[in-house]
């Protein structure tokens, strides 16, 4: 299989349903940067601290 370029890759997400696109970037992220979802209890850790702030007082 011949590797694709950037322009590609763009053209072909483009075409995919909303949805398919939103899938596809999650497993970019995940895969080639190391991003994953956080949990249940980060979100609402960083909820709370965004609406009563952190330990420290900030």
């Amino acid at each position: 299989m011949e590797k694709m370029t950037a322009e590609q890759i763009l053209r072909a997400m483009e075409e995919m349903d909303n949805g398919e696109r939103i899938k596809l970037l999650k497993v970019l992220a995940v895969k080639h940067f190391g991003f994953r979802q956080p949990t249940l209890e980060e979100i609402k850790k960083l909820n709370y601290e965004a609406m009563y702030g952190d330990d420290e007082g900030y």
